[in-house]
C-alpha cells in the first residue's frame, strides 16, 4: 500500500520537479523512506539507488555470507554502482572463514571514490592482509581492526603508503604496542594526519605537523614514548587523551605530560575502576603550573563514581586558582566550565563537548 502511495506521488512530482531537485529532495528522506522510492519506478530506482549507496554496512554476523556475497556480484555485475559509495564498513563477527571474501576484494577495488572505510576482522588471513591490493585515491577516514601479524603489518605499510590522503586514522589490532613498526618508513608517510587513536608507537612514522588530536592506550613503555614523541609534535597539537591506567597512576602520568608537552591545551585521562580520589587530585596541583596553556582537564572511567560533591568541588578549586589558564574540568561526571569570569558547575558532557573530545569520538563513529 506504501508502496502504491508513493507511485502516485511521484507521477505528479516528475511532472513538475527537475532531477536536481527530486535528488536533494531524496537525500534528505530516511533510509526507510528512501528504500521504498527506490522500488516505485524506473526513474526513482535511477535517482535512489546512488544515494543509497552512499553508506554500504556489510557484517557477517547479521546477515550472512549470501548476502554479502550478492551484494559484492552486483558491484562486479554494475561497476558504475560502486562509484557510488563513499563509506564502507565492514565487520566480520567471527573468526570463521568468508566464502565471498574474493568477491569482496574484486569489489573493494572498484569503489575508486571512497572516503571512509572502515574493516573489523580477527582473523590473522583475513580481509585486512589484503590491503595492498587496494588504493582509495581520495580516503580520508579510516579504521582497521583486527589481528597483529607480520603478514598484517606488511599489507598495512604498504596500503598507508599509497593512502596519503587520510587525515583520520585508527587502529585497533590485538599486540598493538608491540607491532614491527620497523615496515612503516619513520616520518614519511600520512602528511595531512590530523586525527590518530592507536598505538603510541606508530606515530614515528607520521609527521606530525598537522596533528590535532591523539588518543592511545598507557603501558609501560609510555612515559619513554611520550618524551620521544615530544621532540616531534608541534603546538598544532592540542588534545591528548590517555587510557588503560589505574586511578593511583594519575599524578605521575600529569607529571610526564607536563614535562614533555606543556604546551598541549586538553587532556583527558581515562581509568580502570574508580576516578581519581581527591589525595591523587591535590596531587597533582603540583605539577599543573608546568602547562604554559591548558584550557581543559578531565578524568573519567566507566565505573559509575563514588566521589562525593563537596570534596571533588575542593580539588577542582585547587586546580582553578594554581592554573588560571584553566577554561573547564571534569572529574567523574560531574564538571566545571568557567562563563566569563565566574565557574559553574556542569555535567561531564558538556566539558567533553567544549573541549572537543566528543568531536574527536565522533569521527570514528560515522557509519557504524
Amino acid at each position: 500500500m506504501r508502496t502504491q502511495s508513493a507511485n502516485r506521488a511521484s507521477l505528479c512530482i516528475t511532472r513538475w520537479l527537475p532531477n536536481e531537485v527530486l535528488t536533494e529532495i531524496i537525500q534528505h528522506a530516511h533510509k526507510s523512506d528512501q528504500a521504498t522510492l527506490c522500488r516505485v519506478s524506473k526513474l526513482f530506482h535511477a535517482l535512489v539507488l546512488p544515494i543509497l549507496l552512499q553508506t554500504v554496512v556489510l557484517t557477517t554476523r547479521d546477515r550472512g555470507p549470501e548476502f554479502l556475497e550478492a551484494f559484492c556480484r552486483a558491484m562486479l555485475r554494475n561497476p558504475a554502482r560502486a562509484d557510488s559509495v563513499l563509506s564502507l564498513t565492514f565487520v566480520n563477527g567471527s573468526r570463521n572463514e568468508v566464502p565471498a571474501e574474493d568477491v569482496l576484494i574484486e569489489s573493494l577495488e572498484l569503489m575508486r571514490r571512497l572516503e571512509r572505510f572502515f574493516i573489523t576482522d580477527m582473523r590473522p588471513d583475513g580481509v585486512i592482509s589484503r590491503l595492498a591490493t587496494l588504493t582509495f585515491p581520495n580516503l580520508l577516514s579510516c579504521l582497521l581492526r583486527g589481528v597483529s601479524t607480520k603478514i598484517w603489518n606488511l599489507h598495512f605499510a604498504q596500503f598507508l603508503r599509497r593512502h596519503l590522503t587520510i587525515t583520520h586514522l585508527r587502529l585497533g589490532c590485538t599486540d598493538s604496542d608491540r607491532q614491527d613498526y620497523g615496515l612503516v618508513p619513520q616520518g614519511t608517510l600520512l602528511p595531512r594526519l590530523q586525527y590518530y587513536d592507536g598505538a603510541l608507537g606508530l606515530l614515528f612514522a607520521f609527521p606530525t605537523h598537522s596533528l590535532v588530536a591523539v588518543r592511545a592506550l598507557w603501558t609501560p613503555d609510555t612515559p619513554s614514548l611520550v618524551q620521544r614523541f615530544s621532540a616531534l609534535t608541534s603546538p598544532n597539537l592540542t588534545s591528548l587523551q590517555f587510557q588503560n591506567f589505574f586511578a593511583a597512576q594519575a599524578s605521575s602520568i600529569i607529571m610526564h605530560l607536563s614535562t614533555h608537552v606543556p604546551y598541549c591545551k586538553n587532556f583527558k585521562l581515562h581509568t580502570y575502576g574508580p576516578t581519581i580520589s581527591v589525595i591523587i587530585a591535590n596531587d597533582i596541583c603540583a605539577y599543573l603550573p608546568r602547562f604554559n596553556r591548558l584550557a581543559y582537564l578531565l578524568f573519567t572511567s566507566d565505573t559509575k563514581d563514588d566521589i562525593d560533591n563537596a570534596p571533588r568541588l575542593g580539588a577542582f578549586q585547587a586546580w582553578a586558582n594554581i592554573c588560571p589558564s584553566l577554561r573547564g574540568c571534569c572529574i567523574g561526571k560531574i564538571g566545571w566550565r568557567k562563563v566569563g569570569e565566574e565557574w559553574e558547575e556542569c555535567s561531564g558532557e558538556v566539558i567533553h563537548l567544549e573541549a572537543g573530545f566528543t568531536a574527536f569520538d565522533e569521527v570514528f563513529s560515522r557509519d557504524r
